[in-house]
């Protein structure tokens, strides 16, 4: 009996968590520099590791329904922590809502070029498509009401990686919300193959505190990169990625009216 109650414990514990709570993606440090206002970030190309806070240590990704395990072995792994002060008992979660599957206000969004040395254009178009095989340009979707899933197909051009085409799945949970993107076809740079679908993703997580009266922001971009030919040509980096992952952070920060564009540059 005591040998199968373990076994029972065992089994449960190596499952992924379904729950969403603060101390899942934050450490106690974390919680106050962010509520002070700093931006955490980290980022992996490999065995290249790159620290806002100026460490050599390596982030682990929580295991989650949401963050399968095997995104921490993909060669580009990014993440940023933040906080949005918004209190739901005076502003609207519906608002935020929609502003997160507002797909073409991404389309201009800025990021610093460590390539270029300068701040330039990261999305060049963005819209939202009516199914996979982008037969038909769609406006932003005004929701009426909080579903609880929703998945919208979106088109992106990136200025290094082309064209993108994402499947862009949001979760509300209470009044947490997250909100996961997949792309769909391949990932290219300069016609050389990246990688192949479903091995790039991009998971945000907005923890909400009653408390704090404002939403703890928690997200990942992961890369599978395959083949030795893209990586030697030099465009590949943990700094990249960390720039291209704070242009989002910076973009989300604008609907909470925080002006961080001056702090686009990452490393």
């Amino acid at each position: 009996m005591i040998k199968a109650a373990l076994v029972l414990f065992l089994n449960v514990s190596a499952m992924p968590s379904h729950s969403l709570s603060i101390e899942m993606f934050f450490e106690p440090d974390e919680v106050n520099k962010v509520l002070q206002g700093d931006i955490y970030t980290f980022s992996r190309f490999g065995n290249k590791i790159k620290n806002a806070d100026g460490s050599n240590r390596i982030v682990k990704l929580p295991v989650t329904e949401y963050i399968a395990k095997e995104l921490s072995g993909y060669e580009m792994v990014t993440v940023e922590k933040a906080f949005f002060p918004y209190d739901l008992k005076t502003e609207s979660k519906l608002a935020f809502y929609n502003y997160l599957q507002r797909y073409s206000t991404l389309a201009g969004t800025l990021y610093y070029s460590r390539t270029d040395r300068k701040v330039q254009k990261l999305v060049l178009e963005s819209y939202r498509v009516d199914s996979t095989d982008l037969k038909q340009k769609e406006e932003d979707t005004v929701h009426t009401q909080i579903k609880d899933y929703h998945r919208d197909y979106v088109y992106l051009k990136d200025n290094r990686f082309g064209k993108i085409v994402f499947s862009s799945e949001i979760f509300p949970k209470n009044d947490h919300f997250v909100m996961r993107q997949t792309n769909i076809k391949p990932l290219s740079m300069f016609r050389i193959p990246v990688n192949d679908k479903g091995q790039y993703q991009l998971i945000s997580f907005y923890i909400y505190d009653k408390d704090r009266k404002g939403y703890f922001y928690y997200t990942v971009h992961a890369m599978k990169v395959r083949g030795g030919l893209i990586r030697t040509l030099g465009r590949l980096s943990p700094e990249s990625l960390a720039n291209r992952t704070r242009a989002m952070t910076v973009h989300i920060a604008a609907f909470f009216e925080m002006d961080w564009s001056k702090r686009r540059k990452v490393f």
